[in-house]
């Protein structure tokens, strides 16, 4: 999708594309793809700005992108979207929890636990606040982490469990001993990550 925002007939891919992204995603995606797309298309430039996934669709209907990488799904009817990958959520506690301990922890077992989630305004908020219904946990709307580190330090204090994305769990909890993170066990659970754009671009 940028190869289409960004080709030029002339040069082939080139020129700016100004790239909206969510911050539970672009610092852990990034890293990742920036060298290979910068060594395949030297010509392409990224501009990129973080915002909440509330507000960058209306940016980008108005202009101020070009394209988006966000949870989906984006109900816009201007705007298109096409799924990139589907990122697993990893439920985090301290590693003194009460939970720690058990080599596999189930729905069940989070009745009546402590939930920590990012700040209205982002999806993760949304799903998490939905899992939370259905297991019957108690999602702590008094603490929400305004970003995913935030989260990270509130659960290594023990101030309650978290869900938090793969790419971040990868990048950033590999050597936090405070953490212990898990696959909650059945089906596991997801988030999809795509990329939005203008109908009319």
């Amino acid at each position: 999708e940028i190869r289409h925002i960004a080709t030029s007939p002339a040069s082939g891919i080139g020129g700016t594309v100004r790239l909206g992204l969510a911050p539970s995603i672009g610092p852990y995606l990034l890293p990742k793809v920036i060298p290979e797309l910068h060594k395949a298309y030297p010509e392409l430039k990224l501009y990129v700005r973080e915002d909440v996934p509330e507000s960058l669709p209306t940016a980008l209907e108005q202009g101020r992108h070009d394209a988006l990488i966000v949870p989906l799904p984006v109900n816009r009817g201007e705007l298109e979207s096409e799924p990139l990958f589907r990122e697993p959520l990893y439920l985090a506690m301290a590693v003194d929890h009460p939970l720690a301990s058990k080599r596999r922890v189930d729905r069940r077992d989070l009745n009546g636990q402590s939930i920590l989630t990012l700040e209205a305004g982002h999806q993760l908020h949304e799903q998490v606040e939905g899992l939370c219904t259905e297991v019957s946990a108690r999602l702590l709307t008094d603490y929400e982490g305004t970003s995913l580190d935030t989260l990270r330090e509130m659960v290594g204090m023990g101030m309650g469990m978290s869900f938090l994305p793969g790419l971040y769990v990868k990048s950033s909890l590999g050597q936090d001993p405070s953490i212990k993170v898990t696959i909650l066990a059945g089906a596991t659970i997801f988030r999809t990550i795509g990329m939005v754009w203008r109908k009319s671009s």
